[in-house]
C-alpha cells in the first residue's frame, strides 16, 4: 500500500505530498468525529479487503471484487451478519468518503501535475491557509457545506480542509461576518 513510484523508485510530481491511503482514511474518520473503536474497525476491514485482493489498491477493486470479499467472509470465514455489515460499512465509507468520485458520470478526472508546479502550489496553499486564518479572526472564512453536513457538523464550514483554494472572480469575499 505504498505510494506509486516511477521506474526510478521516486514519487512522481503528481503524488508528492499526497497522503497514503490509510492516512487519508484516518483523517476522514477523525474529521467526522467517529469513535476510536469505529476507526480501528474500519481500518481493519479496509486492510483485510486489500490483502484479500493481493494488496491491490482499492481504486482498482471493483464491485464484483468487493462482493467476492464479503461473500468470502460469510461463506468461508463464517462471520456473523453483524460482522459482515461492519465490513460493508467500512468499505462503503472508503469508497464514498475517501475515494470520492464526484466527476461527471461518477468518474474520476485524473491529470498530471508537473514537478515544477509542486513547490509553487505548496506556497499558494500556505498563503491561502494564512488568509483563511485572518478571515476567521475578522468574522469571515466560512463556506457553504453540501447537503445536511452543515446541520451535522455546524462548525465544519470554518475548517481549513473545506475552504476553496482559488479566489473568486470578483475578488470580493463571499461570506458575511457573523
Amino acid at each position: 500500500m505504498s505510494t506509486e513510484t516511477s521506474g526510478s523508485g521516486q514519487q512522481s510530481g503528481s503524488e508528492i505530498g499526497r497522503p497514503r491511503l490509510l492516512q487519508r482514511v484516518h483523517e476522514a474518520i477523525r474529521v467526522r468525529h467517529y469513535s476510536r473503536r469505529t476507526e480501528e474497525a474500519y481500518v481493519h476491514w479496509i486492510k483485510r479487503l486489500i490483502y484479500f485482493h493481493g494488496k491491490r489498491h482499492p481504486e482498482t477493486v471493483g464491485e464484483a471484487e468487493v462482493t467476492a470479499f464479503l461473500n468470502h467472509l460469510a461463506v468461508e470465514r463464517h462471520v456473523a451478519a453483524a460482522t459482515q455489515n461492519q465490513a460493508l460499512s467500512a468499505i462503503l465509507f472508503l469508497y464514498r468518503e475517501v475515494l470520492v468520485r464526484d466527476g461527471k458520470g461518477a468518474k474520476d478526472r485524473v491529470t498530471m501535475l508537473p514537478e515544477k508546479l509542486v513547490e509553487p502550489l505548496r506556497g499558494h496553499l500556505e498563503r491561502v491557509r494564512l488568509l483563511h486564518a485572518r478571515d476567521l479572526r475578522e468574522g469571515y472564512g466560512e463556506v457553504h457545506l453540501p447537503y445536511a453536513l452543515a446541520r451535522k457538523y455546524p462548525r465544519a464550514g470554518r475548517e481549513w480542509h473545506w475552504q476553496f483554494i482559488c479566489r473568486s472572480f470578483s475578488g470580493t469575499r463571499m461570506c458575511l461576518p457573523r
